[in-house]
């Protein structure tokens, strides 16, 4: 989601846009390792049980990068020469997240582990990325992509959290969830020298959770990690947020000055009125 608001307005190579998705490929990364590490301690009975587990994860994600990677780099040349994939790099290309998923859900981690690591280790070469993305984008877009959601809400009940301390709860995990990141990525901002309005703007679009939130989520349910009311807070806050992301980010950063960060020029450091902004 922040990757699609950054190219659609044309600010995926402005300063803000490139630190805003290098800080949100490190937050993913960090979030994928505290979760295998709690995937395994939850199905290991204790951090002792966990530690084969945690042992062999990081034997596989050592094999994926250092191996697999190296292997796999012929590949990105050949799409890269010949500008298109044909079915043999194809065959690869799917069967090698497959294999991946299945051998980390032998291990005891979340197939969807083997996924992500397969992805670090495909090559970099912007040809097989584009020629990649070219193939996959329609099956995922329009089948895997609203398949997941479908399934998502079918697990999400919102009657769970409707009584009792419940509301009380999901208010302080919104608040949370959406404070850490707004005002500590709006002050992280303005400690490297940025201006006022550009530090919000990076803190509204790092609160675009979107999709990353929802398989987190969808992996702790499954593994009885978190209740069916929790799951559903949890949902809730990744709509929420995500919805409010451009809206605050435009608060924050209105198209007169948009241009201005479009082109790289630094934003001028006036203060952000909501009355002016909003008219």
């Amino acid at each position: 989601m922040l990757a699609r608001i950054l190219y659609e307005r044309g600010l995926q190579n402005t300063p803000i846009g490139r630190l805003t998705l290098l800080a949100a490929s490190i937050d993913d990364a960090l979030a994928w390792c505290i979760l295998a590490l709690l995937s395994a301690m939850h199905l290991g009975n204790g951090p002792g049980g966990a530690l084969p587990t945690i042992a062999l994860t990081a034997v596989f994600a050592v094999v994926m990068l250092k191996v697999v990677a190296p292997l796999l780099r012929p590949l990105g040349r050949s799409v890269a020469r010949t500008g298109r994939i044909g079915p043999t790099a194809m065959y690869v290309v799917i069967l090698v997240p497959l294999a991946a998923g299945w051998v980390t859900d032998w291990i005891g981690v979340y197939s969807v582990f083997g996924g992500f690591f397969a992805g670090l280790a495909m090559p970099r070469d912007p040809a097989f990325r584009e020629a990649l993305h070219g193939r996959m984008m329609e099956i995922v877009s329009t089948l895997l992509l609203p398949t997941f959601f479908t399934f998502s809400g079918l697990n999400t009940q919102l009657g769970g959290i409707a009584g009792g301390a419940m509301p009380a709860a999901f208010g302080l995990i919104l608040l949370a969830g959406f404070a850490g990141k707004y005002f500590g990525c709006s002050l992280a901002m303005r400690g490297i020298g940025f201006g006022t309005r550009e530090s919000y703007a990076v803190g509204a679009l790092m609160n675009a959770r979107g999709l990353m939130i929802l398989i987190f989520i969808n992996i702790g349910l499954a593994q009885g990690m978190i209740t069916q009311e929790l799951f559903a807070m949890l949902v809730l806050v990744a709509v929420l947020t995500t919805a409010g992301a451009l809206p605050l980010y435009k608060l924050a950063l209105p198209d007169r000055l948009e241009a201005g960060a479009r082109s790289g020029e630094p934003v001028a450091r006036e203060p952000v009125d909501v009355r002016s902004d909003s008219a």
